[in-house]
């Protein structure tokens, strides 16, 4: 009987935290789109690739890898800053690369490759 109740539990369950997680990224996005663009000077700090492997369904049908690509970028005042961020994005960048940062918010804008005088940043112990 208890087995019987958390079948039909269950999918419940899965769409509520479905649901929660489509709300806050609503929510995010909606935040994000309220604050100012700003672009600031960085250095590229580290570039991260993470990869889900092909898998097989229960069916026997294949589903592809998929990739997801991030950058932490560090600004002047020493933050860090970790963006996911596309392929072709993810590319192009070196770690050491200088630039301008595009950002809103949380939000990746871009990144222009260009020298920087980054003797006015203090560095953080991961980049030195």
């Amino acid at each position: 009987m208890i087995a019987g109740t958390l079948f039909s539990v269950f999918p419940i369950l899965i769409f509520i935290a479905f649901f929660i997680i489509l709300i806050k990224t609503i929510i995010d996005s909606k935040n994000n789109s309220k604050l100012p663009r700003l672009t600031v000077e960085a250095i590229v700090i580290s570039k991260k690739e993470d990869y889900d492997p092909p898998s097989t369904d229960a069916n026997g049908f294949s589903t592809g890898g998929s990739s997801t690509y991030y950058a932490t970028f560090q600004v002047e005042s020493g933050d860090l800053i970790k963006f996911r961020i596309s392929h072709s994005e993810y590319s192009a960048l070196f770690k050491g690369d200088t630039g301008r940062l595009s950002l809103q918010g949380s939000r990746f804008l871009g990144f222009e490759q260009c020298k920087i005088d980054t003797t006015r940043f203090r560095y953080s112990n991961t980049y030195q």
